[in-house]
């Protein structure tokens, strides 16, 4: 592996909604990246319990409770953190920045994945080196979650950011606002997250969409940049 990629921690946040989905996501990425090493911070004491007995080593489980304020629990109803802006997803919309941000601020890479997501490659395979914010994108007017004020639409599902002193600024910033403004109440965290990440200047790269790997949105969103 590239230096430049050293020090990454794969991660995930999954709850017993997802349960299927995290068990194709982990089953391909230990395929991808063999010996490789998977975060998953578990939203409900079902998941974690089901993370331990995941038959691979490899996996590290962890309950999100002790990630403090930003990951506190919600009604325990499956169905609620799996509806977009309801307000049990977006406690777990801000947990899992928190803990990307607990993460970059360690001194961490991270390379975040959806638990509905999965790699069938080795990422790091096709990612450049010199970037602070790696990933999918799609076009900005396309308005998936409002407007944007970016050339580009960072996809949050599958990113990889670097650890530096102006991401882990971004990263806090990004909690902060998603946690205690109107804004962030209201909106999608993926818009906040463009939003920050355009103000503070992060260097992004969009992997192409010829590129398997990382380019979750081929099929879906390559049409659109015809």
């Amino acid at each position: 592996t590239n230096p430049w990629f050293n020090n990454t921690v794969f991660l995930t946040l999954s709850n017993k909604g997802y349960i299927d989905f995290l068990n194709n996501t982990l089953m391909h990425f230990f395929q991808a990246v063999p010996g490789g090493r998977f975060f998953v911070v578990c939203y409900d004491q079902e998941t974690f319990d089901w993370c331990n007995t995941f038959p691979r080593p490899g996996a590290l489980c962890v309950l999100s409770q002790g990630f403090g304020t930003y990951c506190k629990q919600a009604p325990d109803e499956t169905k609620v953190y799996m509806e977009f802006y309801s307000n049990a997803f977006r406690i777990t919309q801000i947990c899992r920045l928190a803990v990307i941000h607990y993460l970059l601020r360690e001194g961490f890479n991270v390379f975040w994945l959806d638990p509905d997501s999965a790699l069938i490659r080795n990422p790091f395979e096709v990612m450049p080196t010199g970037y602070e914010w790696v990933g999918a994108c799609h076009p900005s007017d396309q308005k998936l979650m409002g407007p944007m004020r970016s050339k580009v639409h960072r996809n949050i599902g599958v990113m990889w950011i670097k650890t530096n002193i102006a991401t882990k600024r971004a990263q806090r910033s990004l909690v902060l606002k998603m946690y205690y403004t109107r804004e962030g109440r209201r909106a999608h965290d993926q818009y906040i997250f463009n939003d920050v990440y355009t103000d503070q200047r992060i260097k992004t790269y969009c992997i192409p969409f010829n590129i398997d790997g990382m380019s979750c949105n081929k099929d879906h969103w390559a049409r659109h940049w015809e």
